[in-house]
């Protein structure tokens, strides 16, 4: 099988500077899919920019931790402040949601909202994956399996990067992020349980989990050269308006991705093509 590569912008909808770098990247030609955050500022635009991009696929980046919920603060009030915020608190996140019925029926109805919210958009549903990752949490994997087939889409991520391909890659980093790959990697197992249990489609690896928010041109080198067969994403978080942000489009731009990708053979694909994988 070749090596075929989902290239993956989360957070698309956030700010003007994000939307602005995964139009960009998309006609580069170098970014395939993103993921829209449906109650952030700049959805409006990122919806628009998606609609005059066809070939961009757009999945939903579900939010429940550190954004804006798309439910008024009175119907969602164990989830969110009075503004309407999400807590940044994983842990005590995580602890609320699965021991309190009341904030369990309110995560379930606020993911059923934001799944509606993609609806009216009127943009296909190319995937569904978790802002933070927290697809990992059994309330909100359960929630999105149930929005995701309710509205016919079979593709979900789950975020499992290969912390031995990374331990080649940098042993040094590696080796400090091991505790978070082994937590990671005994999630992951179960929710591809689950998620194949349900009918659902899922990339081999989700690279760039050990890397989050510090992409660099010789790490996606390296990364490129040592990937493995099937269909992988590699997802990233490019930014015009933030430091961190233009080190990633530098990386995404730079010829050690684009000479990487083409010697080794890597095409390009959406989370569409696992359906004939």
């Amino acid at each position: 099988m070749a090596c075929r590569l989902i290239v993956n912008a989360d957070d698309f909808g956030h700010s003007p500077g994000v939307n602005r770098a995964v139009a960009e990247l998309h006609v580069d030609g170098l970014l395939t899919s993103c993921s829209l955050m449906v109650a952030e500022p700049a959805v409006e635009e990122a919806v628009a920019l998606a609609k005059a991009l066809p070939r961009l696929a757009v999945g939903l980046h579900l939010t429940v931790l550190r954004g804006q919920s798309v439910l008024p603060p009175a119907e969602v009030p164990s989830l969110v402040a009075s503004g309407g915020q999400f807590a940044d608190d994983r842990v005590g996140v995580g602890l609320r949601y699965a021991l309190l019925p009341r904030a369990r029926r309110q995560v379930r109805k606020e993911i059923a909202a934001q799944f509606e919210r993609f609806r009216v958009t009127g943009l296909p549903l190319s995937h569904v994956d978790a802002h933070l990752h927290y697809q990992l949490h059994p309330v909100v994997f359960a929630a999105a399996v149930e929005g995701a087939r309710r509205d016919g889409c079979r593709r979900i991520r789950i975020p499992l990067d290969s912390w031995s391909l990374y331990r080649r890659i940098d042993a040094r980093d590696a080796w400090s992020q091991a505790a978070i790959a082994a937590v990671f990697a005994a999630g992951c197992a179960l929710l591809r349980r689950k998620a194949a249990a349900a009918g659902l489609l899922s990339p081999g690896y989700v690279f760039g989990l050990f890397r989050t928010g510090r992409l660099d041109a010789a790490y996606l080198g390296r990364l490129i050269r040592m990937l493995p067969e099937g269909i992988h994403e590699l997802h990233c978080h490019p930014d015009c308006d933030t430091e961190a942000g233009r080190a990633e489009i530098a990386a995404l731009r730079s010829p050690a991705f684009r000479e990487a990708l083409e010697a080794r053979g890597v095409q390009l694909a959406t989370y569409a093509d696992l359906e004939n994988a």
